[in-house]
C-alpha cells in the first residue's frame, strides 16, 4: 500500500511542474521604459525602449544613458530603438539587438510622441491593452517633439530615467503643475462620452550651469514634466500650460498645494494654498447648460517682501484678494476646455451622473454645445497661517 501510495503522489505531482518555461535572470533583457513614435522613415511606429541588460552582454548601436558611452556593463541602461509597420512588428524586431528574452514587466511609465499623439493613439491603446506583460497601472506621457529625443536625455538625480520620472510623478502633488494618469484611467475616460482624456506632458529643459566656480557655463538639459496634454477621443488637441494645470487640478477634485504669490500693497506676498474641498454642480434646467463651482481652500504667508505689519482687516482684505486671483485661475482653464472644444474637465460626466435624462438629450450634440456652457465659480479662502509674526523684520 505505501508503495502504491507513494507512485499516485509521484503522479499527482508531475502536473505542478510550473518552471517548464522558466527563463534564467541572466537571459532577460528588462525593459524599463517604452517610448513610441511614428516611424519617420515610413507609416508605421517606431518604438524605442530602456533596458537594463542583467546579462551584461553588448548592442549594437546601443546608447547607454546611466553610463558613459564605452563599455556596456551590468548596471549599465541601454537605449534601442526599432521601426515595425505595427507595434508589435516594430516590438519583435527590438529581439535583433540585444542577446536575451525581452521582459516588459517592469514597464512603469509609457510616453508617446507628439506626431503620433496628434495623428491617434487608437493603434497604442489596442496594442497596450493586450499586452499581457504591461500594466495597466503604468503612467502615460506625451512629449512635445519625440518619445526617443527625451529617452537620450539622461536623468539629473537618479540612477536611471525611468525612475526619475517616476518619482516626479509620485511628487506633483507638491506643487500641482502636472498631473500624469494612469494607462487605465486614460482609457476608462475615453471609453466615456462625458469626458475627454488627458495625459501627462514631458518636455526638455535646457539650463547653464558652471562646472566649477572659475569656468565657463555649459548647458544641460534633462526631461521634466510639467502642464498637460489635453485629447479630443484619440487625438491630441493641445497643451495646458502649468498654471492652467493647476486648474484643472483643482476643479476635478485632485487638487495639491500650490504657491499663489500675491501683489498686496506695492509688494509681494507668497501663500501656500491647498484645496479642502471643491464641488462641480449641474444647475438642472438651465439652457445653455450651466454650472456652479464651490471651492473651499486654506493657506499659510511663506514669505512677504513688503513692511505692512498684519492686522485683521488687512488680512480680510488679503484673503478675498487670493479669493479672486484663484476663482481667475480657474476660470482661464475652463476657457481654455471652452477655446479646445474638448470637455477633459468631464461636464459631460457631471450632468449624467445629476439628470440622466438631461444628458440623453445633450449626448447627441454635446460637442456643439460646449463653447456655450457656462461656469459660475465661487471661492471661498481662509489664511490660517501668518508664520512666527504678524510684523516684518526691521533694523
Amino acid at each position: 500500500m505505501k508503495t502504491v501510495a507513494v507512485l499516485l503522489l509521484i503522479i499527482m505531482l508531475l502536473p505542478l511542474s510550473g518552471c517548464w518555461d522558466s527563463v534564467e535572470l541572466d537571459q532577460l533583457a528588462l525593459v524599463l521604459l517604452l517610448g513610441i513614435d511614428t516611424d519617420p522613415m515610413g507609416d508605421g511606429f517606431e518604438v524605442t525602449v530602456h533596458v537594463l541588460n542583467v546579462a551584461g552582454g553588448t548592442a549594437s548601436g546601443a546608447a547607454g544613458t546611466g553610463g558613459g558611452g564605452g563599455s556596456k556593463n551590468i548596471s549599465q541602461t541601454l537605449t534601442l530603438s526599432a521601426r515595425g509597420q505595427t507595434l508589435s512588428d516594430a516590438t519583435r524586431n527590438l529581439r535583433g539587438r540585444v542577446q536575451g528574452r525581452f521582459s516588459f514587466h517592469h514597464v512603469r511609465v509609457v510616453l508617446i510622441g507628439e506626431d503620433l499623439a496628434r495623428k491617434g493613439i487608437k493603434p497604442v491603446l489596442d496594442f497596450l491593452f493586450r499586452a499581457q506583460e504591461i500594466r495597466l497601472t503604468s503612467y502615460l506621457l506625451v512629449c512635445q517633439g519625440t518619445a526617443r529625443e527625451k529617452m537620450l536625455l539622461a536623468p539629473e538625480i537618479s540612477g536611471t530615467l525611468d525612475e526619475e520620472l517616476r518619482g516626479l510623478i509620485e511628487m506633483q502633488g507638491e506643487w500641482s503643475k502636472a498631473y500624469t494618469p494612469r494607462l487605465l484611467e486614460f482609457c476608462a475616460n475615453y471609453s466615456d462620452s462625458g469626458i475627454q482624456p488627458v495625459a501627462g506632458r514631458i518636455i526638455k529643459l535646457t539650463y547653464r550651469t558652471p562646472v566649477q566656480p572659475d569656468s565657463n557655463e555649459q548647458q544641460t538639459k534633462t526631461a521634466i514634466i510639467e502642464g498637460l496634454a489635453v485629447f479630443r477621443d484619440d487625438q491630441l488637441r493641445g497643451w495646458l500650460t502649468g498654471t492652467e494645470t493647476i486648474g484643472f487640478r483643482y476643479l476635478i477634485g485632485k487638487g495639491g498645494t500650490m504657491v499663489l504669490v500675491v501683489p498686496w500693497h506695492a509688494a509681494k506676498i507668497s501663500i501656500e494654498l491647498s484645496p479642502e474641498s471643491c464641488n462641480l454642480q449641474y444647475i438642472a434646467g438651465s439652457n445653455p447648460p450651466r454650472f456652479k463651482v464651490s471651492l473651499a481652500a486654506i493657506g499659510q504667508v511663506m514669505d512677504y517682501t513688503g513692511d505692512i505689519e498684519f492686522t485683521p482687516p488687512l488680512l480680510a482684505e488679503l484673503e478675498a484678494l487670493a479669493a479672486d486671483m484663484l476663482g481667475d485661475l480657474l476660470l482661464k482653464t475652463v476657457e481654455k476646455a471652452r477655446e479646445m472644444e474638448t470637455d477633459f474637465l468631464g461636464y459631460g460626466s457631471v450632468i449624467s451622473r445629476q439628470d440622466p435624462r438631461q444628458w440623453q438629450a445633450l449626448n447627441k450634440k454635446w460637442r456643439e454645445t460646449l463653447h456655450a456652457v457656462g461656469t459660475d465659480i465661487e471661492v471661498k479662502f481662509t489664511l490660517r497661517h501668518t508664520g512666527v509674526t504678524r510684523s516684518p523684520l526691521t533694523r
